[in-house]
């Protein structure tokens, strides 16, 4: 998980294109709460600065795609407790410190290279699978971004990777070497095990005040009340008013007349196009192309490209950029269309067969066609309701009247945390799953109500904040059930960890790990086939107990091993399974992760290098906050 975690911050395609899907950042919990004007800076590297709206864009860009790689498993608390966190800022220091080096040695991208890589983006392709000149101007203008702001980070991280992969490893591993690693990754190993858990040592006797002032004193920073806020929901959607909609007799059969494609077969065309770097190429090519049936053989000489990937197939006229099938559903049939001058080349295409539509049966689609005008009707009426509503606002109106005068839904939540957590530490089931919600709410003002915000199922909602608790130190009287519980947990983990010890030292003397379990009323657990990576001691065993399992030999005891914040492991090892045999596929296998794990450390050890030679200063406070 960890190692994913890494790519999703390293990975050029992640970072090239960090400003495009900008549009996703903020999803997940962690709210942008500094305003332009204080966007506080979370760190320095030398002259360079990371602001906290920096961070957490970038954080938020990687949690979210956790989560949508994980299908949701990932949520904000797990990855704090996986310490993306820490491991994205240290990555953003890293990359800040190599800009720092590109700068000194005066670096740059060239505006070839910045094209190719442009080109070859998927942000910025058509449903052809082709460079858009529209898409790319769409995608940055959509993003509120500048050509010349967009290549400049562009820039930046081509020439990262260029630096960082100058320590590929390409070398192959010794096979004296592969066949040990891979020995030891595939040796098995059966283990007896026992769990020392706090959970079976619980402390029970009275805390006393002074100890309670004593831990409170000693680690008051842990309790605080996380800022609050209690808030109304407002929303409507196309459902909301979409019965009272009424669409005429003569209004339906208009648009099945007006758009027989859209309630029918729509008209089909094979189409076969070329993309051409120079006129010169186009031209040529036109002159060896007598008819149609020429244009794949010749195309895919000229440009090297295999006889497919020229020919479109039947496609419709929604299936192509707007500009090229206005021209493709005009031209005629077997006719050369081009060259055409692109940005990024010439264009040429022809029309190698035409299907035509076929309508279908009003009756059989009449009601597919009331749906989705009322559909288009109630989404557009949406938006006057939504005027509505702030003019009552405006006029003075509560936020329950303003919603009531567009029949809009109203929900109240109290003393949520920017994380959809309740009071009660719990998360809050009941608020709606939109995106947007959370960070719209810990961004508007006390007593304000929000804009409206359009988000899935074309749902609009806006939120009103009617009382902000901001982050306070509890008390001692008000932390006391909490102070009593740790100091309890703080006991009963020490009482674990020193009936463990006992049972090591009873090891040493001479006595039996079975016997001693059996006078201890522990529970051993039968552990078969344990690999030193960790499979068949999943949950039972972590990293570091295996390191130490690992080590021993046939009726050995391991050393006392934490296991988490509360249990301790020990272990006793049954059996020792050598390998015979290696499998060349999965030795193939390992070699390449070693390959990458030896790329990995020469970059390290780089960027090591790198740290020692510049001030880098971190504002802890600010970054603690952010993860109250």
């Amino acid at each position: 998980m960890l190692n994913n975690i890494r790519n999703k911050t390293k990975s050029i395609s992640t970072k090239i294109f960090l400003l495009v899907i900008a549009a996703s950042f903020a999803l997940w919990g962690v709210g942008d709460i500094f305003s332009n004007r204080n966007d506080s800076t979370i760190a320095s590297v030398g002259e360079e600065n990371i602001s906290a709206r920096e961070f957490l864009r970038t954080y938020q860009r990687i949690v979210a795609e956790l989560r949508r790689d994980s299908k949701g498993q990932i949520t904000e608390e797990i990855a704090i407790s996986l310490n993306v966190h820490t491991q994205t800022l240290n990555q953003m220091i890293n990359e800040k410190i190599i800009d720092l080096e590109m700068k000194k040695m005066g670096l740059s991208v060239s505006k070839e290279s910045l094209k190719q890589v442009i080109i070859a983006s998927p942000f910025f392709k058509d449903q052809l699978g082709q460079f858009s000149p529209e898409q790319f101007s769409y995608t940055l203008r959509q993003l509120g971004l500048d050509e010349e702001s967009y290549l400049k980070e562009l820039s930046k991280s081509i020439l990262r990777d260029q630096i960082i992969n100058v320590f590929d490893f390409e070398n192959n591993i010794p096979s004296i070497i592969s066949n040990i690693h891979y020995r030891i990754k595939n040796e098995k190993r059966d283990i007896k095990t026992i769990t020392f858990s706090s959970n079976n040592y619980k402390y029970t006797k009275n805390v006393s005040n002074s100890e309670v002032k004593e831990f409170y004193e000693q680690s008051s920073e842990k309790y605080k009340y996380p800022e609050n806020r209690s808030f109304t929901i407002i929303s409507i959607k196309p459902a909301d008013i979409i019965d009272s909609i009424q669409i005429s007799e003569e209004v339906i059969i208009n648009e099945y007349k007006n758009f027989p494609e859209k309630y029918g077969n729509p008209e089909e065309r094979e189409i076969f196009l070329i993309n051409l770097e120079t006129e010169e190429e186009a031209i040529d090519l036109l002159n060896k192309i007598g008819d149609s049936s020429n244009f794949l053989e010749e195309a895919g000489k000229i440009s090297n490209q295999d006889k497919e990937s020229l020919n479109l197939g039947l496609v419709t006229f929604k299936d192509l950029p707007k500009e090229l099938a206005d021209k493709a559903f005009k031209a005629e049939l077997f006719e050369m269309i081009g060259p055409k001058e692109t940005p990024f080349g010439w264009r040429i295409f022809v029309v190698n067969e035409i299907k035509e539509a076929t309508s279908s049966i009003f009756s059989d689609v009449k009601e597919k066609i009331i749906q989705e005008l009322k559909t288009d009707i109630a989404i557009d009426k949406l938006y006057d309701l939504g005027n509505v509503f702030y003019d009552e606002i405006a006029s003075g109106s509560s936020i329950e009247e303003a919603a009531q005068s567009i029949n809009a839904n109203i929900e109240n939540f109290y003393k949520i945390n920017k994380n959809g957590i309740n009071l009660e530490g719990k998360v809050e089931e009941n608020l709606p799953p939109y995106p947007e919600l959370l960070e719209l709410t810990f961004s508007t003002e006390l007593n304000d109500t929000s804009n409206l915000v359009n988000t899935i199922g074309n749902i609009m909602f806006a939120v009103h904040i009617n009382e902000i608790n901001l982050s306070r130190p509890k008390t001692i009287e008000e932390a006391r059930n909490n102070i009593i519980n740790d100091i309890k947990e703080h006991k009963s983990v020490n009482v674990a960890q020193k009936n463990a010890e006992s049972f090591i030292e009873k090891i040493k003397l001479g006595k039996s790990f079975e016997q001693l379990a059996l006078e201890d009323n522990l529970v051993i657990i039968e552990l078969n086939n344990v690999k030193l990576g960790g499979s068949g001691a999943e949950g039972v065993l972590n990293q570091n107990a295996l390191f130490e399992i690992f080590k021993l030999d046939v009726g050995q005891v391991s050393p006392l091993t934490r296991y988490n914040d509360n249990s301790f492991t020990i272990s006793k090892i049954e059996q020792i399974k050598s390998v015979k045999n290696i499998d060349q596929a999965e030795l193939d296998i390992i070699n390449k992760d070693l390959k990458l794990e030896i790329t990995g450390d020469l970059r390290d050890m780089f960027i090591k290098q790198l740290l020692s030679q510049h001030n880098i200063k971190i504002n802890k406070n600010v970054f603690d906050s952010l993860f109250m």
